[in-house]
């Protein structure tokens, strides 16, 4: 069998088993999200349901946005983990296998599915002049909240982990709180409608009502937001984070980003004219570090590549060099920043393994990016990364 038959045969695969269908037929108990579906992860003891399926621009696709999980793919990963856990390798006699598993009748549709399939990827909004401005009112109105005497403890949170003024202006950091938020009143004093605040994703509507996005459906927390970046500084995406102590148990995400808008490659309108290397990290918040050292770089939020993020960062037309979180292994053996390298290396090809981190300096556990900067005295980790990251022809520039 020739490639192109092959990959005729996969698609007719995939189009005969729907992933909503075949997950419902491993008792995944399933809701309608949109044109999405929402679940408990079948892949690990999960109670607070983080497992989403849902239509991209080449078919379904699945992930767990649980922290200790974080697995993803297609139909042919699904039933792939299904059958081998962590030993699945998407190769070989395993694919073979879940080839022939695919091709029988046993995937069928149950008689009791309610399942209502969408055709078509869901329209993504358009991020237009308008959206920007309701953005940047909606952050304006947050970097006000922020900088209330009721909040010194999330503005000293984040100079604990060593943001500079210079950083949180730069990008727009506030707090959506979790009570008495200001927004509607102070939108609707500048002509902002609720409608408008809708249709920029900043208000959205659920099953208990019309929400703030970043404060939850039942005002559950607080979060911190701030913004990427255009060429003219006006918001292009914003982003959340809850705060620690909001969440000890990690039950929430921990960063969220708008509903529905596609999630760019954030930092790009930032990046020098130059054909030198740019770090790729998975992470905004570890790209503000990054900036504040004064490197060129890039993040994306989570291991998955959208189509649209491929292509930007092809048309980027620089070589990349990530750098990987340093997770450690989960109680299944799963190491996310390992994953998050891999599937970024199968969507670019001929990128390199790139930049690790140590995994503890003088005792102190090294995760991430950020992580070098805010527990280690000042300019220790700069200097740790700097003998990094020279070694792939990446020095940093004028300090920020």
């Amino acid at each position: 069998m020739d490639k192109h038959d092959f990959d005729d045969l996969l698609e007719q695969l995939k189009n005969d088993n729907p992933l909503p269908i075949v997950a419902e037929a491993h008792n995944v108990e399933l809701r309608a999200s949109g044109q999405s579906f929402l679940g408990c992860c079948p892949f690990h003891e999960d109670h607070n349901p983080s497992f989403a399926i849902y239509l991209g621009n080449n078919g379904w696709r699945f992930k767990c946005y649980a922290a200790s999980c974080q697995k993803y793919g297609d139909v042919f990963d699904f039933v792939g983990i299904w059958e081998f856990g962590n030993a699945w390798t998407r190769r070989g006699d395993q694919f073979s296998s879940v080839m022939e598993a695919l091709g029988s009748e046993r995937f069928e549709k149950p008689l009791a599915s309610n399942l209502v399939l969408a055709k078509t990827p869901q329209e993504r909004p358009e991020i237009n002049s308008r959206i920007k401005r309701i953005w940047d009112i909606a952050l304006a109105i947050y970097g006000e909240v922020l900088f209330r005497p009721e909040h010194t403890d999330v503005l000293s949170y984040l100079r604990k982990r060593k943001y500079t003024d210079a950083t949180l202006r730069r990008y727009r950091f506030g707090f959506c709180p979790r009570e008495n938020s200001p927004l509607l009143p102070a939108a609707r004093a500048v002509g902002i409608t609720e409608q408008d605040l809708i249709d920029a994703r900043i208000l959205v509507e659920g099953e208990y009502g019309t929400y703030e996005f970043f404060r939850g459906a039942k005002g559950q927390s607080g979060r911190i937001v701030c913004a990427d970046l255009d060429h003219a500084f006006a918001a292009s995406y914003i982003l959340g984070r809850i705060l620690p102590w909001e969440d000890p148990e990690e039950v929430s995400a921990k960063y969220l980003g708008l509903r529905d808008f596609s999630k760019p490659i954030m930092g790009l309108s930032s990046l020098r004219r130059s054909d030198e290397p740019v770090l790729l990290v998975e992470g905004w918040w570890n790209r503000l570090t990054l900036w504040q050292w004064g490197y060129d770089s890039i993040a994306v939020s989570g291991a998955m590549l959208s189509p649209d993020q491929k292509d930007a960062l092809a048309k980027l037309r620089r070589t990349i060099i990530p750098v990987r979180d340093m997770d450690l292994p989960d109680s299944k053996g799963n190491i996310p920043g390992q994953i998050a390298l891999q599937a970024w290396r199968d969507a670019i090809p001929g990128m390199s393994e790139g930049i690790e981190l140590p995994m503890e300096v003088d005792g102190i556990p090294i995760k991430d990016i950020n992580d070098l900067d805010k527990d280690l005295p000042e300019g220790v980790g700069e200097a740790i990364f700097a003998d990094l990251a020279k070694k792939w022809g990446v020095f940093p520039k004028k300090k920020k």
